[in-house]
């Protein structure tokens, strides 16, 4: 396909640019809030990942441990990732690290 950089501005620049500047509680909000790129609310999406997550996650991170996404975006498959792993084993001290296109 044709790249088109309009349409990476409009759909992942600018509401990533968005988010920098935000506290916690509004980025949670708009994660709860905006559908992902599969128009799938986070409830939904965190319903279908949750079995895998906690299995594939969970049982391997502890408080103090590091988790690493390449291409994050705006980061809300690391969110999803955080609040299922925090409810399976109660973690809450994790580093996370990112990085994406812009």
């Amino acid at each position: 396909t044709d790249f088109d950089q309009n349409k990476l501005d409009t759909e992942y620049v600018q509401p990533s640019q968005e988010l920098t500047w935000k506290s916690g509680a509004e980025i949670w909000n708009y994660l709860q809030d905006s559908p992902d790129r599969w128009k799938r609310s986070y409830q939904q999406a965190r319903h279908i990942l949750f079995d895998w997550k906690s299995r594939e996650f969970a049982p391997h991170l502890h408080n103090g441990s590091s988790i690493y996404e390449s291409a994050c975006g705006t980061g809300r498959n690391l969110a999803l990732t955080l609040d299922i792993v925090r409810q399976v084993s109660g973690v809450t001290d994790l580093v996370v690290y990112g990085n994406d296109l812009s």
